[in-house]
């Protein structure tokens, strides 16, 4: 059988835990991601939960009582819970409040806004940095005023965030030498430092080892490029070769020849062995050579035949000369 609880008799007149009100509120910078305040603005808040008395409940909060045993008691509690949470509440931007909205205990709100904030720390402190080293005043800057206000926030908010390590400087600069051109390191880059933390933070050698890999990369593709251009440069040279040592015949396709001496069924000579066509373009090429369409050079391959000719007295001789379809009888011919 249950056995109910019995309520302490003291609770309602002394309860062990006494509810506190809204005192003091917090008038420092709201947390946001954006600026990278976390640091700063944990110690200015745990500053402001102790005003209220209720820094314990993010640090070490009570137990929180028995309802049946404790009635009163446990409403404090709750109610100091809850002023704790409200305050914090009140003090982040709107990012962070949605974050925590569904939350309702003070200090699991709080250790998941620290938890959110200090895996970010080393890449947040890379992007204050960043920013506060990029731009360039020019006569067109309205107000270098607040501008110089904004360079000092990013700058401040960097160093409070935690030590700022000869390495992660040693990043930003890399970072700040990346061009567009350079996507592929700085998206790898830019991950590995999100991934970052104090305990294990980004080295000088892991950026060696980026741009090593990098360098790698490149070269190849240079060495790749220029065994592409090696490779054109002589396909063209052949075909430019090709093309220049001798025609194209447009009547059979093939190159070596053209139409006049094609002996397929669409040349010039149809019907002709391959030897006169030979024949036929060696004397062309001599006449352009010499100047002359009669002269047959000693080494002429083209077929002999026999020749009556008559001298000037009018005596037959019989001759052998070349055969380039001229009649078999000459009249007149000196010999």
């Amino acid at each position: 059988m249950a056995v109910t609880p019995t309520v302490l008799s003291t609770d309602l007149s002394h309860p062990s835990i006494q509810a506190h009100t809204y005192r003091t509120p917090f008038t420092k910078d709201a947390l946001s991601k954006d600026k990278g305040n976390y640091r700063q603005w944990a110690r200015d808040m745990q500053v402001c939960l102790t005003f209220n008395v209720v820094g314990a409940y993010v640090l070490d909060p009570p137990s929180e009582p028995n309802s049946m045993v404790e009635l009163r008691t446990h409403a404090n509690w709750k109610a100091n819970n809850s002023l704790a949470w409200s305050i914090i509440f009140a003090a982040v931007d709107n990012l962070e409040s949605e974050f925590i909205a569904e939350i309702p205990n003070a200090k699991e709100a709080w250790n998941a806004l620290k938890k959110r904030h200090e895996q970010e720390t080393p890449m947040k402190q890379v992007s204050l940095l960043h920013r506060a080293m990029v731009g360039t005043w020019t006569s067109e800057t309205e107000d270098i005023a607040a501008e110089l206000q904004k360079i000092i926030q990013d700058a401040s908010c960097t160093f409070a965030m935690g030590k700022l390590t000869r390495d992660l400087y040693i990043a930003v600069c890399v970072l700040n030498h990346l061009s567009d051109d350079f996507a592929h390191i700085r998206s790898i880059l830019n991950h590995d430092l999100a991934a970052a933390t104090e305990a294990k933070p980004i080295t000088v050698s892991d950026l060696h080892r980026y741009i090593d890999q990098e360098q790698d990369v490149r070269r190849n593709s240079k060495e790749k490029n220029a065994t592409s251009a090696i490779a054109l440069a002589a396909r063209t040279s052949s075909h430019s070769s090709k093309s220049s040592s001798g025609a194209y015949c447009s009547a059979c396709k093939m190159p070596g020849h053209s139409i006049k001496y094609c002996v397929g069924p669409d040349g010039e000579m149809k019907g002709k062995t391959v030897m006169e066509a030979k024949a036929a373009r060696q004397r062309d090429l001599n006449a352009k050579r010499t100047g002359s369409s009669n002269t047959i050079p000693k080494s002429s391959t083209a077929p002999k035949v026999k020749v009556t000719a008559k001298d000037k007295n009018g005596a037959g001789h019989s001759v052998t000369v070349y055969d380039s379809n001229s009649p078999a009888t000459y009249d007149n011919v000196v010999l």
